[in-house]
């Protein structure tokens, strides 16, 4: 049996056979590197697609800054893009506690070393909630930091209008003019 193994592993069909595996083996590797990550996540054992924290922050304020500025005299209809830094940022109760421990070794003659050791630990508190399920203790949720805005609308030719929209904008956001571009619609 050793023979036909040794036989089949140095016959030049089985060498091509390997090497254009590995071959492909790379190239999906590499393509792979090209591809759009699919970000899916596991409900219950089926695999659902889902979109990040921050795309659906984006859009939940580019939806109501819409509603906000078609309801300015003159806007017409408009839409809304809103690019974000972050999304929003939960901020949990920590307990910490730091232990410093400082010892005098004294050694041969008039030698002495001073040793010093620090310490910290840091765990989250925990609460029940109603159900009795455990939970991390809320203390307060960072909003989003806006990165810019883009609103296009039809009576954006009108430099009155540009300004009542520019104005809604970075007083609804609290963000710069210079973050702000509006357009004209198509």
């Amino acid at each position: 049996m050793d023979v036909k193994l040794k036989q089949f592993a140095a016959s030049r069909k089985t060498v091509k056979l390997v090497l254009a595996a590995g071959i492909v083996g790379i190239a999906l590797i590499l393509l792979s590197e090209f591809l759009p990550e699919s970000r899916q996540t596991s409900v219950g054992g089926e695999r659902v697609a889902t979109t990040s924290a921050a795309e659906n922050e984006a859009e939940r304020i580019g939806k109501r800054l819409e509603e906000v500025i078609s309801a300015i005299e003159g806007v017409g209809s408009a839409k809304v893009l809103i690019t974000l830094e972050s999304g929003s940022t939960n901020i949990y109760a920590q307990e910490k506690k730091a232990v410093s421990d400082t010892a005098e070794n004294v050694g041969s003659g008039s030698e002495k070393k001073l040793e010093q050791k620090e310490s910290t630990e840091e765990k989250y508190i925990f609460v029940e909630d109603e159900n009795g399920r455990r939970q991390a203790l809320l203390i307060t949720t960072v909003e989003p930091v806006v990165k810019g805005v883009v609103i296009i609308c039809d009576g954006a030719e009108d430099p009155k209008v540009r300004l009542r929209v520019l104005n809604a904008v970075t007083v609804a956001l609290e963000i710069s003019s210079a973050r702000v571009s509006i357009e004209k619609m198509a």
